[in-house]
């Protein structure tokens, strides 16, 4: 599954964005591959479920210690962006495939 997270965004919702990108791509690393875009975007929510210990929802941001780098929004979490981009990129990638 790691060709599903290339290439990654160009654009970024919030600083700790690309670093969640990089765990869920290491996380899929064994993980069984999806056959459908259903459950490829239920396995996104609960990689991100299990990474960040939260539930992506419309307008919603959240700080995550282990992404914390320096800045005004370190360590912060869009949620929008994994709902908007993140996760149909992934989605489109992996259809792609």
């Amino acid at each position: 599954m790691l060709q599903y997270f290339y290439p990654e965004p160009i654009q970024w919702g919030l600083p700790g964005d690309p670093y969640l990108w990089r765990d869920m791509k290491q996380e899929t690393v064994l993980k069984k591959i999806p056959t459908t875009a259903t459950e490829l975007e239920e396995l996104l929510h609960k990689l991100f479920n299990e990474l960040v210990a939260e539930v992506p929802q419309k307008d919603k941001s959240f700080f995550v210690k282990k992404y914390e780098v320096v800045g005004i929004s370190k360590g912060m979490i869009s949620c929008d962006f994994w709902l908007e981009k993140g996760f149909p990129l992934i989605i489109r990638h992996g259809l792609c495939i």
